[in-house]
């Protein structure tokens, strides 16, 4: 990675690897961490642990990645996880660390006057909860990324720059920025 110019990486999805085993690693190889996805459920019960992971790795932004088996078409269960949400972004917050939402495109499904997504940003505070928009599921999902993108300023620290084509069996496959 830093061979091919970059400084920086995002720690998401590396299985049970210890923090300072991973911290280890990335120093040898002269990458630092820009942020990273802690599992869902630690963030909204165990901030206090995200926090430490941070600390260990040297960044101060993670994004909750993932909703898992939560039922995002049922009311109560998006209210969970809003006041999830925001208590685990005010308790980072408080040490000094950001947290984020990952979104995917089935937050884009119809609930009340808008999306479970625009529920999440409009219901949690902006100093409790940022963006890290994955442009690719936003599109999927049927919104526009530079909507969103405008939507989010000062409230969008990362973006995941991603883009997909249609092929010929009309299914969307992942392909280079700019080609889809």
């Amino acid at each position: 990675m830093r061979e091919a110019g970059y400084t920086a990486v995002q720690v998401s999805g590396l299985g049970p690897i210890p923090a300072a085993e991973i911290r280890a690693v990335l120093d040898d190889a002269g990458l630092a961490v820009c942020a990273t996805h802690e599992p869902a459920d630690m963030i909204l019960a165990e901030p206090e642990r995200v926090a430490e992971r941070l600390r260990i790795l040297g960044t101060t932004l993670t994004a909750f990645p993932y909703p898992g088996t939560r039922n995002l078409s049922d009311p109560v269960v998006v209210d969970t996880l809003i006041a999830g949400l925001t208590r685990s972004g005010e308790a980072l917050r408080r040490q000094g660390l950001t947290l984020g939402y990952h979104n995917h495109a089935h937050e884009f499904i119809r609930q009340g006057k808008g999306t479970v997504l625009e529920r999440i940003f409009d219901e949690t505070p902006p100093e409790a909860l940022v963006a890290e928009l994955d442009t690719y599921w936003v599109q999927f999902g049927g919104g526009s990324v530079v909507g969103w993108c405008r939507r989010m300023k000062g409230r969008l620290p990362a973006i995941h720059l991603k883009d997909y084509k249609i092929g010929a069996n009309n299914q969307p496959t992942w392909c280079e920025i700019g080609e889809g």
